[in-house]
């Protein structure tokens, strides 16, 4: 009787362990401030399956697509408690003013350390900057997966 009841609480566990992590929906709001022509740095704040804020540094560009689409895409480091989260957004930029763009895209992760070793996500972005004061910020939504 002894051998049945562990043997089920052992099969329990591994079954539960094995069994896959559940997406979440997650929320990121950014605010940064450009420190060179390509380099970004400052906050973060992120709500929903993770919710802490903190610094964040990103690295930006352009890059023209096959259809002759102008694309902002960016980088980004979110320096977390228990890890880093590396992130890669893109999407289609729009002069909005004479100074002022926007970018509709869309995010995903692409790794990270610590407890986030093994984190996956995806969504969309919205992203307004304004070129006169380097200052932009975005807002992220989507599903993260922390394993």
């Amino acid at each position: 009787m002894k051998r049945t009841v562990l043997f089920a609480a052992a099969f329990t566990l591994l079954i539960a362990s094995a069994a896959p992590a559940e997406d979440k929906n997650v929320s990121i709001d950014f605010h940064f401030t450009a420190t060179s022509p390509t380099t970004l740095e400052g906050t973060y704040t992120i709500a929903g399956a993770i919710n802490e804020s903190g610094l964040a540094e990103s690295t930006v560009g352009t890059r023209v697509n096959d259809d002759g689409v102008l694309l902002l895409y960016a980088n980004k480091v979110l320096h977390l408690q228990s890890g880093d989260v590396d992130l890669f957004v893109e999407g289609p930029l729009t002069f909005t003013g004479d100074t002022t763009i926007a970018m509709i895209g869309k995010w995903r992760l692409t790794g990270g350390t610590g407890a986030y070793a093994d984190i996956k996500g995806h969504g969309t972005a919205s992203v307004v900057g304004d070129l006169a004061t380097l200052t932009f910020s975005g807002a992220y939504q989507g599903k993260v997966n922390v394993k």
